[in-house]
């Protein structure tokens, strides 16, 4: 039995287990048994301890995170120049969020704080009882590899703590991920999609031909979907709670632009009521005088506008004979363009005349 007694006890050393007990006590498996599975539990309540506390940290800057939030939004609407009704609208709503918000961090964390608080409870409850059962044993057990141990438990510490600092990497990474697409969004709405992307594509972009703007009867439409399109940018722009500045230099644009658009819409009715009225009085002339129709403004050879009775159907190349009497013969005015206005380029001038405003026309079709 001796030697069976130091074949053992040699073997173990050689494993680096070193265990002083008796002969009677080692054969009393179930110490062993206990006190090893005491020890897993003991590590398992040690990573719970941690998790536990890694989400309540969570738990706090999620808090944090939401109350920065509202207070830069809060700041954001204080920053703009609104109507005190809206400002105080836009308060409550921001408040509003913030409840909802913060109720969902609360349901979210404290449900599972308080499933890992009750595991760990569960997890002490076992231990003690183990220590209890360990501790009525009459044999005492002496286990030797506390360096091999310390060293398991190292291992354990340095893999928990580098998954850890990677998660909250992560979750920091992802915080920053999200301020940065609150103040640099994606618009999703399909029409300011449109309106960018053709604009990027250079297919919506303002014509280079600005007299088109003041002159083509299309010029109204295509201005005002520009107005459109102008507004509904800077109202999605107005969405985004930038923060001092931005927000500010936003609701500028806003304000100054509406009251431009507004002022040049004034001005482009008044300059319609007048043109109606000189076109009123022209059409007058001509049904008086039956002529087919007036020089206008004769000051550039190559772009005479012209006026020509609408009952006339005519088209580019057409010849007007020009007269400033029946009798008084001035010249010939080819037509090169029949869009508003109408304008025509000198094709012939008889000597020593030259064309002004209201000289007849008299059309010659070819």
């Amino acid at each position: 039995m001796i030697l069976i007694a130091a074949f053992i006890t040699s073997y173990i050393t050689w494993k680096n287990r070193s265990l002083n007990i008796s002969i009677s006590d080692f054969q009393d498996v179930n110490v062993s048994d206990i006190i090893k599975t005491a020890g897993e539990k003991q590590n398992l309540l040690e990573q719970l301890k941690q998790e536990l506390d890694d989400l309540k940290s969570q738990y706090k800057n999620e808090l944090a995170f939401a109350e920065d939030e509202q207070k830069s939004k809060q700041a954001a609407v204080n920053s703009r120049r609104i109507p005190a009704k809206i400002q105080k609208e836009q308060m409550l709503q921001i408040q509003k969020e913030y409840i909802t918000r913060t109720a969902e961090i609360k349901k979210q964390y404290l449900t599972l704080i308080a499933e890992k608080e009750d595991a760990a409870r569960v997890l002490e409850t076992e231990i003690s009882r183990y220590s209890k059962d360990i501790l009525g044993k009459k044999n005492e057990i002496t286990v030797d590899n506390a360096s091999q141990m310390h060293e398991i438990k190292m291992n354990k510490q340095r893999d928990y703590y580098t998954k850890k600092l990677s998660e909250t990497r992560r979750f920091y990474e992802n915080k920053l991920f999200d301020i940065v697409m609150k103040y640099n969004p994606v618009f999703t709405e399909k029409e300011l999609q449109k309106i960018l992307d053709d604009y990027s594509a250079g297919t919506n972009d303002i014509p280079n031909n600005t007299e088109q703007l003041f002159h083509d009867k299309s010029a109204d439409s295509v201005s005002m979907q520009k107005i459109k399109e102008l507004i509904s940018v800077i109202e999605r722009l107005q969405k985004i709670n930038y923060r001092n500045s931005p927000g500010v230099a936003v609701d500028y644009i806003e304000k100054n632009s509406k009251f431009l658009l507004d002022s040049l819409l004034a001005e482009n009715e008044k300059s319609d009521r007048l043109l109606k009225s000189y076109e009123y009085s022209i059409n007058s002339l001509l049904k008086q005088r039956h002529d087919n129709g007036y020089i206008l403004d004769p000051r550039l050879n190559n772009t005479i506008i012209i006026f020509i009775d609408s009952i006339h159907k005519i088209k580019i190349g057409d010849i007007c004979l020009v007269y400033r009497s029946d009798d008084d013969y001035i010249g010939k005015i080819r037509i090169n363009k029949i869009s508003d206005p109408v304008t025509g380029e000198v094709f012939e001038l008889a000597d020593g005349k030259r064309f002004e405003a209201l000289d007849k026309l008299l059309i010659v079709h070819q």
